[in-house]
């Protein structure tokens, strides 16, 4: 059962501590200065930690779409109506991955997802998934 916090202050999740993990990818460009008039799409979501990241390892739905994005992060998020994410800096609140392209692809579609530092282009952004 959800208990709400207060009906003017917002609600930020739940007291029984369940979550989703929403999986996004993310170009790199948009965040740039010049930025390249794509964004974020944010895939779906999973019950666990451990789902999300092989949805990832396993480059589910084409997630790169070509290679049209550059990272990938997954999200700890509280159900409900969540406002500023989960607190923390751990592997189990933010999970980041880069896409790296296959070099003997000549028409880099094939590649992987590896994990990687959160980029300091996307440093004081969270809630990607759910925007």
């Amino acid at each position: 059962m959800t208990k709400f916090i207060g009906s003017t202050q917002g609600y930020s999740g739940n007291d029984d501590g369940l979550c989703i993990y929403t999986v996004t990818s993310i170009d790199e460009e948009h965040y740039s200065p010049i930025g390249s008039g794509r964004d974020n799409r944010c895939w779906g979501w999973y019950p666990t930690l451990k789902e999300a990241k092989t949805a990832v390892k396993n480059n589910a739905g084409d997630m790169a779409e070509c290679c049209s994005y550059t990272h990938i992060v997954i999200e700890k998020t509280a159900c409900g109506i969540p406002s500023l994410g989960m607190a923390g800096d751990s592997d189990e609140t933010e999970n980041w991955y880069k896409w790296k392209m296959d070099p003997s692809d000549p028409y880099h579609f094939r590649g992987q997802w590896h994990t990687c530092k959160k980029p300091k282009w996307s440093e004081g952004i969270v809630g990607m998934g759910l925007g």
